[in-house]
């Protein structure tokens, strides 16, 4: 049962990405995340590229959608993000694929 977890791993990949606030609102985001997607998809070969981000956090929101992700839904109680909660939160879920 593990090779078949390897396999369905080396089809996709996941990103995640911080930014220092000095850095926010110059673009740097968007081009970076660009970037990762065409090598994930291409060079990689990954069929699948996603990543997530707390519901509330609409910038990384916008960074997702520049870059061509498709919004795919809402995860429940998905992520602790230890800055903001203890509790898990929902999350705001993206993707590309070829």
């Amino acid at each position: 049962m593990p090779q078949l977890h390897r396999e369905v791993e080396a089809v996709k990949a996941e990103l995640g990405w911080v930014l220092a606030r000095e850095y926010w609102s110059r673009g740097y985001m968007p081009e970076a995340v660009r970037v990762m997607i065409e090598l994930a998809l291409g060079a990689l070969g990954r069929y699948r590229v996603s990543a997530y981000t707390d519901y509330e956090n609409v910038r990384s929101a916008r960074v997702m959608e520049k870059t061509g992700m498709q919004y795919e839904g809402l995860l429940r109680r998905y992520a602790v993000h230890p800055n903001i909660d203890q509790a898990p939160r929902d999350a705001l879920l993206y993707a590309a694929w070829r």
